[in-house]
């Protein structure tokens, strides 16, 4: 999973046939409207009661199932209807696998249940992460429904609009905030289409109104927009601001990339990429969007510049986020800025093209970091060469420029 960027008008979807105006000729029964779904039976106290007490009996088995990581009994009391959610979910356990491979303690509690009906209500879940003196708490509320006697997990209730690859979903209270959102992301993605010849499959875009919401459902400690296996999500904070913006420019580099490489590329790679790209990208007070590899901003590089300690060899950069996230955004970018601006970005997509012979890498395979970085050394010591050399070269470079920072 790729992490952090550190920090309407209602688009109304109105599904419905065309009909032609009535005839005497019509049979009587297509004439005859729908009939409403017979009410549910209102409960009593004690029928609530037992039904929330059912409800949690279901649940804290889907609790038990987080902690010994069982997927097939953690994914029964996810609603499988909505087939997104449900691969959200199954990506989301395997976060959670990820995150106590790099030392943090996560657990899931049910802080609340709510039961409204005989199939429906909600529960309020709780995420909470450990890890020296770091500690997170993060809460989500879903709905639950009854399926077959059994009570399970919706999506939040998300409103939605697809148009092409891109699956557009805001939560209600985002409507008026969504159509702009919409709109950049659409203009975001021609512009990448068109600059890395990126014809997309799927693109699927999630609004959320609540930070911890939003981490809660990755898992994460703490972000403001994330591009996960399955989506891109962000928080939007009201009203809409380019803070959501330079998020998104640059969380739509990674699924980019993820098809590019066929889901080959590292970390630092992916980050690298992300941030380099994202520079490059402006958007005018006219709202049109434009990316100039040129007018990418020297800031971000002068500052880790100052920062960095230490220019690693590439060879050494197969690292996780939890341990060395400042490397993997800061030698990330460097390397990228590098081979670019060297190179040329067709060389750097010749690369890529190399990535993407190989085959994706199941996500359950616990040695996939480790294959993909190697992949990915290959790939650049087939298109640059020797990568001892490119390390020396890289950290020459920076080193010039260190030094002229100084002075």
């Amino acid at each position: 999973m790729k992490k952090i960027a550190a920090i309407i008008l209602v688009f109304t979807v109105i599904l419905s046939g065309c009909h032609s105006p009535s005839t005497s000729g019509v049979n009587e029964k297509q004439n005859q409207k729908k009939k409403a779904p017979p009410k549910e039976k209102v409960l009593s106290k004690e029928e609530i009661e037992k039904e929330q007490d059912l409800a949690k009996s279901d649940f804290d088995k889907m609790i038990q199932a987080v902690d010994k990581n069982d997927k097939e009994q953690f994914l029964s009391f996810q609603n499988d209807a909505d087939k997104l959610f449900y691969k959200e979910q199954d990506a989301w356990l395997l976060g959670v696998k990820q995150k106590r491979r790099e030392g943090w303690t996560v657990s899931e509690v049910i802080n609340d249940i709510t039961v409204t009906s005989q199939s429906k209500g909600s529960i309020e879940l709780q995420v909470n992460m450990k890890r020296k003196d770091e500690t997170y708490k993060n809460r989500i509320t879903y709905p639950i429904v009854k399926v077959d006697g059994r009570w399970k997990i919706n999506d939040l209730p998300f409103k939605k609009k697809i148009d092409g690859p891109i699956h557009f979903y805001y939560l209600p209270t985002l409507q008026w905030e969504a159509e702009s959102v919409y709109k950049d992301v659409e203009k975001l993605i021609d512009v990448y289409k068109e600059q890395f010849i990126w014809e997309p499959k799927e693109v699927n875009i999630k609004l959320y109104d609540s930070l911890e919401a939003l981490s809660a459902s990755v898992p994460w400690e703490s972000l403001y927009g994330v591009s996960t296996p399955i989506s891109l999500k962000f928080f939007v904070e009201k009203p809409y601001t380019d803070i959501t913006f330079s998020l998104m420019k640059h969380e739509v580099v990674h699924s980019m990339l993820v098809e590019l490489s066929n889901d080959n590329a590292p970390n630092f790679m992916q980050e690298g990429l992300a941030m380099f790209i994202s520079d490059a990208i402006k958007k005018e007070p006219s709202g049109t969007i434009t990316f100039n590899l040129d007018g990418a901003s020297t800031e971000r590089e002068n500052i880790i510049l100052k920062n960095i300690k230490k220019f690693k060899p590439i060879s050494q950069l197969n690292m996780n986020y939890t341990e060395n996230a400042e490397d993997i955004y800061g030698l990330g970018y460097l390397v990228t800025n590098y081979l670019i601006t060297t190179y040329g970005m067709d060389k750097y997509l010749e690369m890529l093209n190399e990535l993407k012979k190989e085959a994706t890498i199941d996500s359950e395979n616990e040695n996939k970091e480790q294959i993909i970085f190697k992949r990915a050394i290959n790939a650049m010591e087939k298109t640059y060469g020797p990568i001892n050399k490119l390390s020396k070269a890289y950290a020459e470079y920076f080193n010039k420029k260190k030094q002229e920072i100084k002075e």
